[in-house]
């Protein structure tokens, strides 16, 4: 019996070697190499993008890849949510606190939806690798104050949704690095006095808030 080498073509993005697997009667069997058995288990098998994803919903649409995990009784956002997501949902849950790196891998995130949750505390550097973020909603939590530097990096985003907390201060230059905003809401029962003299300085495309 014999293998014989025979073209290499790409499946997938894999460089795959096809060989011919030659026995004594001339029957030819065509066969691939383990490359390609390890891609087929990476990609369908039980990868860690799929514990995400038995819990929540995940389909492609038209602007890039959805994640939604609105109203699942989570405590906690879930393990393994895919890199390459553009927009998560994970409203309606009981969310309490955001840590620092919760969403350091999801870098081409544009849509973040925290809405109807438990939320009390959000670190300062939570959306620091979001820097494509255009929509953030963080509406109907528990917050009481909001870092400085929270929204730093984020000079993409259009839209912040902060109403129906319980703020008792915005500090001033939490839209500084924010250009192109155009809606802000903080409205409904959040206990703000005042809102700082500078707060939208730099906003000048801001149309509602």
């Amino acid at each position: 019996m014999e293998i014989v080498p025979v073209t290499t073509k790409r499946y997938f993005g894999l460089k795959v070697c096809e060989r011919l697997l030659l026995n004594k009667g001339g029957m030819k069997m065509l066969f691939f190499s383990a490359e390609v058995f390890f891609f087929l288990n990476l990609a369908f098998g039980n990868n860690r993008n799929d514990e995400a994803c038995r819990k929540c919903s995940c389909f492609t649409y038209y602007h890039g890849y959805s994640v939604n995990c609105s109203n699942r009784w989570l405590h906690s956002v879930p393990d393994g949510i895919p890199p390459n997501v553009t927009k998560l949902n994970l409203s309606r849950n009981y969310l309490s606190a955001l840590s620092e790196d919760l969403f350091m891998r999801l870098r081409n995130l544009v849509v973040l939806d925290l809405s109807v949750n438990s939320i009390t505390n959000i670190s300062k550097g939570c959306f620091a690798y979001n820097v494509r973020l255009k929509k953030l909603d963080i509406s109907e939590n528990q917050l009481t104050d909001l870092p400085s530097g929270l929204l730093f990096n984020n000079h993409d985003l259009k839209t912040i949704l902060f109403k129906k907390n319980s703020l008792r201060n915005i500090p001033e230059t939490i839209f500084a690095n924010i250009p192109n905003l155009t809606h802000v809401d903080i409205s409904h029962d959040n206990c703000l006095q005042e809102l700082p003299p500078g707060l939208l300085f730099n906003n000048h495309y801001l149309i509602t808030m």
